[in-house]
C-alpha cells in the first residue's frame, strides 16, 4: 500500500513538469527507441530474451477530474470501447518492458446541464439548457513496465503483476446536443478538439495498474489488466472547469480507467549460455594431433 502511495506521489510530481503538459514535440517513435534501448542492455544477458505480441480489448470510463481533495463530474459517464496492440519483452523473470498503441473512447451525457464554465468560457457565455453529450477518442502510444510477483519462466495458472508507464494521447473530442436542433442555424456540434477546423490537442498520460497472466500453452497466454490513467489537463469530458467566485480556470487532473483482456503469443529465443574465454579456447583446440605429410621427421 505504501509503495502504491509513493508511486502516485511520483506521478503527481512528474505531471507538474510543464514540458510534459503538452508533448507534441515528442517523435511518435520515441517509445519504440526506448524499448529497443532497454531490451539490448545487460539485463537480458543472463535471461533468455523473448518477444511477446498480442492485442487486448475491453472498455474505458472517465472517473472524473480532481485536485486530489475530491473528484468532480459534470456528466453521467458511460463505458466506451478500448483496445490496444502490444509488443513486450522480458528483461528478467520478474520484469517486463513493452510498448503499446492504444485507443480509448470516453462517453457521457447530461440532460440538465449546469457547468462551472457557464457565463465564463466563450462556448458557455450563454448557458446550455438542452440535453447534451460528449465523446472523447484518445489515441496514442505508451511505454510501460510490468513487475511480476511470480517468475515468468515458469508456467503458472495465475501470475499477478503491477504495471507503471508513461505515454501521450491525441484527442478527438466532441461536445454536442443529443438531438439535432430544430433551428437550422444552430449546429449540433457545440465544441471540440482535433476535428474539422478545431485546434489539435495532445497531452501526457501517466499509467498505474495491476493484472494477471495465465498460461494457455507453452507459447500462448491470456493477460488481463485494470489501469488507472491520469492526465494533467481537465478536458476528458470536453468541458473546462472554473472557480465560480474568482472565475479562474481550475488546474485539475483527469482520471479514467481501463479494463482489457487479450491473447498473447511468445516468440521464443535461443537459450544464452555464458562461457569463459578459457572454456571457448579449450573447445576450439584439437583433442588429437593431426598428421602432416610435409612435417619434418
Amino acid at each position: 500500500m505504501n509503495l502504491f502511495k509513493h508511486f502516485l506521489f511520483l506521478l503527481l510530481k512528474l505531471s507538474k513538469i510543464t514540458a510534459l503538459r503538452s508533448i507534441k514535440s515528442l517523435h511518435p517513435f520515441l517509445f519504440c527507441a526506448l524499448f529497443c534501448a532497454f531490451t539490448n542492455t545487460a539485463f537480458t544477458q543472463e535471461f533468455n530474451p523473448v518477444l511477446n505480441v498480442g492485442a487486448k480489448f475491453g472498455f474505458s470510463k472517465l472517473l472524473g477530474e480532481t485536485d486530489f481533495s475530491r473528484i468532480g463530474n459534470e456528466f453521467y459517464n458511460h463505458p466506451g470501447m478500448a483496445f490496444d496492440f502490444e509488443v513486450s519483452k522480458y528483461l528478467t523473470p520478474h520484469l517486463e518492458i513493452g510498448v503499446e498503441i492504444e485507443r480509448s473512447v470516453l462517453n457521457g451525457e447530461n440532460d440538465q446541464p449546469y457547468f462551472s464554465a457557464d457565463g465564463i468560457h466563450s462556448v458557455h457565455l450563454v448557458p446550455i439548457i438542452n440535453p447534451i453529450e460528449y465523446q472523447n477518442k484518445l489515441t496514442g502510444q505508451n511505454l510501460f513496465f510490468r513487475v511480476f510477483l511470480r517468475p515468468t519462466n515458469q508456467k503458472y495458472k495465475f501470475a499477478p503483476f503491477l504495471k507503471a508507464g508513461i505515454g501521450y494521447k491525441y484527442y478527438k473530442s466532441e461536445l454536442k446536443f443529443k438531438e439535432t436542433p430544430k433551428d437550422p442555424e444552430v449546429n449540433q456540434l457545440i465544441f471540440g478538439k482535433g476535428i474539422a477546423n478545431q485546434a489539435n490537442l495532445s497531452t501526457a498520460v501517466f499509467i498505474s495498474g495491476l493484472g494477471f497472466k495465465t498460461s494457455l500453452s507453452e507459447q500462448v497466454y491470456l493477460l488481463a489488466n485494470f489501469d488507472v490513467n491520469m492526465v494533467n489537463y481537465d478536458f476528458l469530458d470536453v468541458v473546462h472547469n472554473y472557480d465560480r467566485e474568482s472565475k479562474d480556470r481550475l488546474d485539475l487532473y483527469g482520471i479514467y480507467t481501463q479494463f482489457k483482456i487479450g491473447i498473447f503469443y511468445t516468440l521464443k529465443g535461443e537459450p544464452i549460455e555464458k562461457k569463459s574465454i578459457k572454456e571457448s579456447r579449450k573447445k576450439q583446440s584439437p583433442t588429437t594431433s593431426t598428421y602432416l605429410p610435409f612435417a619434418p621427421k
